[in-house]
């Protein structure tokens, strides 16, 4: 079953290309799997990838980009397969300069492969609009884990 174990940080940087989570005290424990979530206000801007110090793979699970609300946004993944110590960084980079604001959590429990099966999005996106899933399919594990970001 997967359990959150942390919020390694919430960042809200200014115009950049890359933009980075510090680890905090206690590190991320090989094994376990980190969920990044961003968004930028640009519907043009794309993001390029998620890094970190130790060289984990990222996946950029779900990016849309809106050119009439002029908003991006980013659901990225990784299992960690070398841990991260205190101090060392998550790094997301963009295709320019753009201020940011985003979140990673770790997560444990997640399995090791195969761990995103689904994915839905609204387009376009609309500020004041009722949120959809777009009727994503049911889940059919009685532990997935549901991500979202609006």
């Amino acid at each position: 079953m997967a359990t959150r174990v942390q919020k390694i940080g919430v960042i809200d940087q200014g115009n950049s290309t890359t933009h980075d989570f510090t680890v905090p005290a206690g590190g991320v424990a090989a094994g376990n799997f980190i969920v990044v979530r961003a968004v930028i206000d640009s519907g043009t801007i794309t993001f390029s990838s998620v890094t970190d110090t130790a060289g984990n793979t990222y996946t950029l699970d779900r990016q849309v980009g809106d050119v009439g609300n002029a908003i991006s946004i980013l659901i990225a993944s990784g299992q960690i397969t070398s841990a991260l110590a205190s101090g060392n960084f998550i790094r997301i980079t963009v295709s320019a300069g753009i201020d940011l604001i985003g979140d990673a959590v770790e997560w444990s429990g997640v399995a090791a492969s195969g761990a995103l099966d689904q994915t839905q999005s609204k387009a376009p996106l609309s500020f004041g609009t009722a949120w959809t899933s777009n009727e994503t399919a049911n889940t059919t594990q009685n532990d997935e884990l549901l991500i979202g970001l609006c």
